[in-house]
């Protein structure tokens, strides 16, 4: 029911995954929003040092605009933005969405299947 919460477990169990240094020490954070149903797909972020990553899968043109929230909530507004998203979800939309931030964010991919790497957390 809810892959991007198990996708953001994947990155913080291990963030170079998505080349974000381990000593960074990715914590899961709450939306911005409080989510409603959890059959409906939503975005789910993590704050470490110097970092914000939002992870989320299908094409979700939420991502950027939860990442951005959670941004300036938790972190300075030029903090690294890191949206990460399976092969497959990294359509063109969300990159044009990243890159028209005042501080872009960086779009980072995982293998379609990152869901065997949980098996290792």
């Amino acid at each position: 029911l809810a892959a991007a919460r198990w996708l953001r477990a994947v990155v913080c169990a291990d963030p170079s995954l998505v080349g974000v240094s381990p000593s960074a020490g990715l914590r899961p954070v709450s939306p911005p929003l409080l989510r409603g149903d959890l059959r409906v797909p939503h975005p789910a972020a993590a704050v470490g040092e110097d970092v914000v990553v939002v992870c989320s899968t299908g094409i979700d043109v939420d991502v950027v605009p939860t990442g951005a929230d959670v941004r300036l909530r938790d972190a300075a507004p030029d903090t690294r933005l890191v949206v990460v998203l399976p092969e497959p979800d990294a359509h063109p939309v969300v990159r044009d969405l990243a890159a028209a931030l005042a501080h872009p964010a960086d779009v980072v991919t995982v293998p379609p299947e990152w869901r065997r790497l949980a098996g290792s957390l």
